[in-house]
């Protein structure tokens, strides 16, 4: 602890020496102007985005815009309007104080401004897998949680506990293989655990990034699988305000949430507070009987504070997420009406996060830190309703230090920078899953990017290493050995992309690192939650990944194709063996090792024909396979599955209307490539329908949406349920309508 406390001291006085020191600058004001590319005419309403404000602003009836209180350097611009190609553009301040921006048309979906790679760029410019979506539009069918909502992107599953527990599944690694990261900071949850959740609210978010395939190089140890990157919503647009309510119900567990937005934006400094709330009763299968105990509610607060001045922009950001989870045995199926009153037994989670992100600008190159601050309790409700039977706190400090060099010749740039984590794990109820434990992680790296005019390589190298120390112990009966462990490992990652005309083509190829957890190392009993007695392995060793991803892509004005396959090679793969023996009158489990290879891919099919702008047909494709040296599969691998939808959209006679309709099918193949005990899974295909309209008039907007998801009632579980072996089912039919209404306008 006292470590990782001097790094971030040393760290943050290093910063702040910087700035003392640094020339003080005074800020200045750009001027934009917005024209159509083939036409000339101005391009009014269009959505410009500064990425270093990571502020809004709005064109005007002339296609004018303008941001003030600007640090003097040059900075990153992205210009979107539905129908045009996103512009992306570095303006620098010094040079020039005002330029024109022509849009080139376009009849696709636009392309998505990745926000979690480095000098954030659209999508096709990556060299790494990214999938980017709108939260918005993922939750366009109403799902009931985040992690729902972020299944149904291309390459991503969910591990579920009924509908309130889902644990997101990137090409068929999950749990600690995932690192999320939110408020720019990463999450930890005790996320080893089957029954534990994301740990992340949706108030406040704007959008999710996926980053597919081992992302250790900037996320650190532990993104040996992906990375899921929550982007936090967007200030206000300079000198206006902006408030929104919203509620939404849904008819199969008789439940409802509600949120609320408020966001202020005065020179030079910015206020976004969110909140939002939901409770779920038990859930009705298509019985139709209602499943004892799966409700579930959450409570979200957050706010956000920023502040710049010449050269300095600082962002302030606290969120307090607070969880309940019914946890159902599966012998109380019963007939009646729902609850939402927890009973025992029960989950309690509630998850602060603090972070303070800095970036500072000296000369062309610039600093970026950020800190971050986090505390998990989770409880676990047995007997008594007051006092938990299993009570854990997880206390995590991270840094994340990064120079971002000024571009050399023109076209090469580096970043360098070091990442660390502090991270404290305790027990203060009489129950155990793993003992108190200390972890401290430390890593420094150094990235380069050269653009040669169509091509675009980047190359990095990276070491981490990570110390665990536990003492002895023992609780209800079983023995926790002390522990000290050390891992390191070197990593590197290459890639390049290539557009020209219609076609871009991107490859890369990087490796990953991820030690043991504690629950690997230590785990000594009953896991109530998955019914089962887990054993740790302390022999065990760090997984080591070497994936290589390919994607190719078309687009023209009528369609956009992209395949994306890729190989994943793991060695020392860490899983959890069943023994033929039972502990306690449960089947008794330890963890163990094998080299083992994933392999598979997506693929995204979208058609906008030219002469019909309202019809928009999507359809995407994915599929994993995983198995261990000896051709033996690995367990929980998802099933293949096609997502399809149809939509059509129109625009009132005076454009303040705009409605959509949509009509979705996914289709999930049988899984019979199972693991040993590990039973198979049927096909089955699910059918969701709904529309939206929205009215904006004089700066207030009103958004109402209604359908129904699984249409036909159709009975399934999934192959990633842990429900699956007490034979119990997923939500039958679930009718939805929500309301939203939002004001925006100049402040005074």
């Amino acid at each position: 602890m006292r470590k990782l406390f001097l790094k971030i001291f040393h760290g943050a006085l290093f910063f702040l020496l910087l700035f003392l020191f640094s020339p003080v600058l005074p800020a200045q004001s750009f001027r934009g102007l917005i024209l159509d590319g083939a036409s000339g005419s101005p391009v009014p309403f269009a959505v410009i985005y500064l990425d270093e404000l990571q502020s809004t602003a709005v064109s005007d009836a002339s296609g004018v815009f303008t941001f003030n209180e600007l640090p003097p350097e040059a900075l990153h611009i992205h210009i979107s309007y539905l129908g045009y190609k996103t512009l992306d553009a570095i303006v620098d301040i010094r040079q020039r104080t005002s330029d024109t921006f022509r849009l080139e048309a376009a009849h696709t979906r636009l392309q998505e401004l990745v926000i979690s790679v480095p000098h954030g760029k659209l999508e096709y410019e990556n060299v790494v897998a990214i999938e980017r979506q709108q939260l918005e539009r993922l939750k366009n069918a109403a799902p009931l949680t985040l992690a729902a909502a972020v299944s149904s992107m291309p390459g991503v599953d969910i591990y579920s506990t009924g509908p309130g527990i889902g644990k997101p599944v990137i090409r068929g690694l999950s749990g600690n293989r995932i690192v999320t990261y939110a408020q720019n900071v990463r999450i930890e949850n005790q996320q080893w655990g089957d029954e534990h959740g994301l740990g992340v609210g949706e108030a406040g978010i704007e959008s999710v990034e996926v980053i597919k395939g081992p992302a250790s190089l900037l996320y650190g140890a532990d993104a040996l699988g992906g990375v899921l990157y929550f982007v936090d919503e967007r200030y206000a647009p300079q000198g206006e305000y902006e408030a929104r309510a919203g509620l939404q119900l849904w008819s199969n567990d008789l439940s409802g949430a509600s949120d609320f937005a408020f966001k202020i934006n005065r020179k030079n400094l910015k206020f976004n507070l969110f909140a939002s709330a939901s409770a779920h009763g038990d859930y009705r299968v298509p019985d139709p009987s209602r499943i004892y105990n799966t409700r579930f509610s959450e409570e979200n607060l957050k706010a956000a504070f920023g502040y710049n001045k010449g050269i300095w922009i600082s962002n302030l950001r606290y969120s307090y997420l607070i969880n309940h989870f019914g946890i159902s045995e599966g012998d109380s199926v019963y007939r009646g009406a729902s609850a939402y009153r927890m009973t025992l037994p029960f989950q309690r989670v509630a998850q602060h996060t603090l972070s303070w992100e800095n970036t500072l600008y000296t000369g062309d190159s610039k600093w970026k830190m950020i800190l971050g601050l986090s505390e998990n309790r989770r409880k676990e409700f047995e007997d008594d309703a007051q006092q938990p039977a299993l009570d854990m706190q997880l206390q995590t400090g991270t840094y994340d230090l990064k120079w971002y060099s000024a571009p050399l010749a023109g076209k090469l740039t580096f970043i360098a920078g070091s990442q660390g984590m502090w991270q404290l794990n305790g027990n203060r109820g009489p129950e155990l899953l793993i003992p108190d434990a200390r972890t401290l992680d430390a890593g420094v790296f150094v990235m380069a990017s050269m653009e040669v005019r169509k091509l675009t390589m980047q190359a990095g190298l990276r070491f981490d290493q990570r110390n665990i120390l536990s003492h002895r112990q023992v609780a209800g009966g079983s023995l926790y050995p002390a522990l000290e462990k050390s891992y390191r490992s070197p990593n590197y990652s290459f890639g390049a992309s290539y557009k020209s005309g219609h076609f871009s083509i991107r490859s890369n190829w990087s490796t990953g690192f991820r030690a043991p957890n504690t629950s690997e190392l230590l785990s000594n009993g009953v896991h109530e939650g998955t019914l089962q007695y887990v054993l740790g392995n302390t022999t065990l060793r760090s997984e080591q990944a070497a994936q290589s991803d390919l994607s190719v892509s078309f687009e023209n004005e009528h369609i956009e194709f992209m395949v994306n396959p890729f190989f994943n090679v793991i060695s020392h793969f860490i899983f959890l063996a069943p023994l033929d023996s039972a502990v306690a009158g449960l089947p008794l489990y330890r963890y163990e090792q094998a080299d083992a290879r994933l392999y598979g891919g997506e693929a995204i099919l979208h058609i906008h024909p030219h002469a019909l702008h309202w019809l928009h047909l999507e359809s995407s494709l994915s599929s994993v396979r995983g198995q261990r040296a000896d051709a033996t599969p690995l367990p929980r691998m998802p099933a293949v599955r096609i997502f399809s939808s149809i939509s059509a959209s129109w625009t009132g006679r005076k454009k303040e209307g705009k409605g959509e309709v949509f009509l979705s099918h996914r289709y999930y193949f049988a899984q019979r490539n199972t693991a040993p005990f590990e039973s198979a899974t049927p096909a089955y295909a699910l059918v969701d329908a709904g529309f939206s309209y929205a009215m904006e008039s004089k700066g207030a907007a009103c958004r109402i949406k209604a359908g129904v998801k699984n249409l036909f009632n159709t009975r399934y579980i999934p192959h990633l349920s842990r429900f699956k072996p007490l034979g119990i089912s997923n939500p039958g039919r679930n009718f939805y309508i929500s309301l939203e209404i939002s004001r925006s306008g100049k402040l005074g």
